[in-house]
């Protein structure tokens, strides 16, 4: 007599391994060699900081050279030597020199006329020791200085600038220039020769 074997359909042996779990009450781990799981595993981006163990990633499993700035955090790098000085820079090309001040001036008596003197114009005396000076340009921008004294062209000083000081009280748009020459010891206006000098940008 022939015996014909029959093998087992898929959902016999399903229902007989569900049926074995069941009666064993027990948990199956599927074993996993060692170093079988390796880095190409591991799809990138999915190990976490709470997957390493305490200790598990030391300064003798990085490679030298392979961090960066951005992995240490503020303070833990420290803070390296000052290297030498860089060699010197070549010269820088000279600038473009700028235009001369005008300088002008004058040279006025005790009695407003004007002697001489440096785009100086005209002068006149309206009171005691009261002086205008115009000159043939827009004063604005300028600062005058004035002296008493009786001027020279090579340039000495009579004695009254010894009696008397002059200042320049006033500039204005209108190319004049204001001056008041005082008695220096009592401070009252007193006629007398000064020089004025106006600089101007």
């Amino acid at each position: 007599m022939k015996i014909t074997r029959r093998r087992p359909s898929y959902a016999a042996v399903v229902a007989t391994i569900a049926l074995f779990v069941a009666l064993g009450g027990g948990a199956y781990a599927i074993g996993v060699a060692k170093n079988s799981v390796t880095s190409k595993s591991i799809k990138r981006g999915q190990v976490k900081t709470s997957d390493l163990g305490r200790g598990a990633v030391t300064g003798a499993k990085v490679k030298d050279g392979s961090l960066l700035k951005g992995d240490f955090a503020p303070g833990e790098i420290p803070r390296g030597e000052q290297g030498p000085p860089g060699e010197r820079g070549e010269q820088g090309i000279p600038g473009t020199p700028g235009a001369d001040a005008a300088t002008l001036s004058a040279y006025v008596s005790a009695t407003g006329t004007l002697l001489y003197g440096h785009g100086a114009t005209a002068s006149s005396s309206s009171s005691t020791g009261l002086y205008t000076i115009t000159f043939n340009r827009d004063l604005s921008g300028c600062v005058a200085m004035a002296n008493s004294g009786t001027g020279q062209p090579d340039g000495a000083y009579g004695s009254a600038g010894g009696s008397s000081f002059a200042k320049a009280n006033d500039i204005t748009a209108a190319q004049e220039v204001k001056v008041a020459v005082i008695t220096s010891n009592t401070g009252a206006l007193v006629n007398d020769a000064f020089t004025v000098a106006v600089f101007c940008p």
